[in-house]
């Protein structure tokens, strides 16, 4: 089904205690759900072409970019996951530490609450 997907976010250095201040983003999307699982796919803009799809089940997530800067996402409450993230700038190798994940998708929308810390090649980045 269409819908308007929000996605709110923040970062913080590492060093640093408070995130910074909220993104909000909105845009029109597919979403499709039975039983806590499901798929959702939306681009994220159309300067830059990427198209986003997040598979969700109640436990876990693989988020997948594809356009200018392809990357494949996994979110699951305390797995490490390395991923490759090709730009045009070239390759870079990622690491990505789920802190928590909590979802209320169902089959009328929900909330998908990530917290994660992103490391690139082995040094912690940001959260």
């Amino acid at each position: 089904m269409q819908v308007v997907i929000t996605i709110e976010g923040s970062q913080a250095d590492v060093f640093e205690q408070e995130p910074d201040e909220l993104v909000q983003f909105s845009t029109d999307g597919e979403y499709t759900c039975v039983d806590g699982c499901g798929v959702l796919t939306y681009p994220e803009s159309e300067l830059t072409g990427m198209l986003t799809t997040i598979t969700f089940t109640p436990s876990s997530a693989v988020l997948k970019r594809t356009g200018t800067v392809t990357s494949r996402m996994v979110f699951a409450p305390g797995a490490r996951n390395t991923f490759l993230c090709q730009t045009p700038y070239g390759p870079s190798t990622v690491g990505l530490e789920t802190q928590r994940y909590r979802s209320t998708l169902g089959e009328r929308g929900g909330v998908l609450d990530l917290l994660y810390v992103v490391g690139f090649d082995h040094a912690c980045a940001n959260r």
